[in-house]
């Protein structure tokens, strides 16, 4: 299955709404424990869990879809020390 296809599944970030409030709360309180655990890789949370880590973020897409998991229902992050600055074309 082509990147494209797997990034087209992510739901908006207005559908995703409260489903994922959990997920980034878990974030952000384990944030410096998971950057330490995995360093310079994207990681994927689902009920308060990392269920997947890949440093190249299409291999991580690819290992949930493997898994037979709804990437409308996780949260994808990624762990870096340095500072990442994402700009968004529409």
């Amino acid at each position: 299955m082509g990147y494209n296809r797997l990034m087209n599944e992510f739901p908006s970030t207005i559908q995703k709404g409260n489903r994922l409030n959990r997920e980034a709360a878990y974030y952000e309180a384990h944030q410096e424990k998971l950057l330490e655990q995995y360093p310079e890789q994207w990681i994927a949370i689902l009920e308060q869990k990392v269920i997947g880590a890949a440093q190249d973020p299409r291999q991580l897409l690819v290992d949930l879809k493997n898994q037979r998991v709804s990437l409308r229902q996780v949260l994808i992050k990624h762990l870096t020390h340095e500072e990442e600055v994402w700009v968004l074309i529409v």
